[in-house]
């Protein structure tokens, strides 16, 4: 069985059998209950899509909605929230960051996908990740692992730490190697 997990954030997710949807926090109540019986109606993503669009291109916030159907990914991203999809090749990430409207992703063979929000609003810590079968839950990403053996890709990079004798992030020095204080 497929067990989506969460950490828990301030975005919005909606996880339902084979779908997810990662919208923002400003997502009025009315249109998070049109999303969620879209997504629960229909794995076809498209209907999900038409009713976040219902107001048109002007009002429409970020947003990812991913589908998982036999390890083929579909998603419609919109904005600056991130989609990592984990495949023979290896990890990719995907947005619409520099789209006017939204980007449509295909993978035909994930084993893994991450649906996260955008990277300046990611949290530092993760938190516990929880187990979500078909729930609405605030979540700062959504992780699936489709194959065994395959981890979600994970949306927070690696915290690296400096080399040895290299100076700290906050430590300055002048082009003549003296202390700049």
């Amino acid at each position: 069985m497929i067990v989506p997990v969460y950490p828990p954030g301030d975005w919005v997710a909606v996880v339902t059998d084979g779908a997810v949807a990662l919208l923002p926090p400003t997502i009025d109540e009315d249109r998070l209950t049109q999303v969620w019986d879209a997504l629960r109606e229909s794995s076809d993503l498209t209907h999900s899509l038409t009713v976040l669009a219902r107001g048109g291109l002007v009002g429409l916030p970020p947003f990812a909605l991913v589908s998982v159907v036999d390890g083929h990914v579909r998603g419609f991203l919109r904005g600056d929230v991130r989609l990592f999809t984990a495949d023979a090749d290896g990890t990719h990430e995907h947005s619409a960051a520099h789209v006017a409207t939204w980007a449509e992703i295909n993978v035909a063979d994930a084993g893994a996908v991450t649906v996260a929000v955008p990277a300046q609003v990611a949290p530092e810590r993760r938190g516990p990740r929880m187990p979500a079968l078909a729930a609405v839950v605030r979540a700062s990403s959504v992780e699936v692992s489709l194959r065994a053996g395959v981890e979600a890709p994970s949306p927070v990079p690696p915290v690296r730490e400096p080399a040895a004798g290299a100076p700290a992030a906050s430590e300055t020095t002048t082009k003549d190697g003296l202390d700049a204080d």
